[in-house]
């Protein structure tokens, strides 16, 4: 076997970790964070495979973890389905969270899911 990768566009192994939103202590907003250790292996929707175009997306979550960004808006409506669906959103229960896309100091489209 040889021991270089192929020249693919598509990692050989996809993240699996997605970012885990939280509720604030005053429950007021929302919070991301990256699990790490035994949280990373989170139950259910948020550890669902992901199709390869979202889970080869650049996805970032802002340093106090406010709202998480992305480059891709297939990405961006992936997470917020999971994440709806990770709060038992539905007719009785509003989504905390919004995207909101805009284009970066580099002139590059972006979403931000908070």
């Amino acid at each position: 076997m040889s021991s270089t990768q192929s020249n693919d566009t598509t990692p050989a192994s996809p993240p699996t970790v997605l970012p885990r939103p939280t509720l604030s202590a005053s429950n007021s907003h929302v919070v991301f964070s990256i699990p790490d250790g035994a949280e990373a292996v989170l139950p259910g929707i948020l550890s669902e495979d992901l199709p390869p175009d979202i889970a080869n997306a650049d996805i970032s979550v802002a340093h106090h973890g406010n709202f998480v960004e992305t480059s891709s808006g297939p990405a961006a409506r992936e997470l917020k389905r999971r994440y709806d669906r990770f709060l038992n959103v539905g007719k009785d229960v509003r989504s905390p969270f919004v995207i909101t896309a805009y284009v970066n100091q580099h002139g590059k489209q972006m979403y931000r899911l908070g």
